[in-house]
């Protein structure tokens, strides 16, 4: 079987620690890590650096100064060069939660397709 890529020689760090392995990627995503090196249409040499996976930033408020579709794109951008994959976004509401649900929700789902990483939300209600 011929993999789309490997990065070979790689410090990858997991959970349980550090790992030399070569990191194969088909299909975009991360398959395995083996000493091999599989058949593959790409080979990234990763001699000396470190592959980590994409952090997750857990608190985010874009849309606080400019629109809020035009700040998930270059938040979104900004973070993703910064290597986070993930952003939660906190959100505040001023109205109970089910009539934010039942007015809002297709909006943050549209919202969220205009970036460049997955979104989450964090919802809290300032009202009793």
């Amino acid at each position: 079987m011929t993999y789309d890529t490997v990065i070979i020689d790689s410090h990858v760090i997991l959970p349980t620690g550090k790992i030399d392995k070569n990191i194969v990627i088909d299909d975009g995503k991360i398959i395995g890590f083996t000493n091999d090196i599989p058949a593959c249409d790409h080979k990234i040499n990763g001699n000396g650096l470190i592959s980590i996976p994409g952090a997750i930033d857990t608190h985010v408020h874009y849309g606080v100064y400019s629109p809020i579709n035009e700040a998930a794109k270059t938040e979104s951008h900004a973070a993703a060069i910064g290597g986070v994959t993930t952003m939660m976004r906190m959100l505040r509401l001023e109205k109970p939660f089910f009539k934010f649900f039942t007015t809002s929700t297709p909006n943050f789902i549209r919202i969220s397709l205009c970036g460049l990483c997955n979104t989450c939300f964090y919802f809290y209600s300032t009202t009793n």
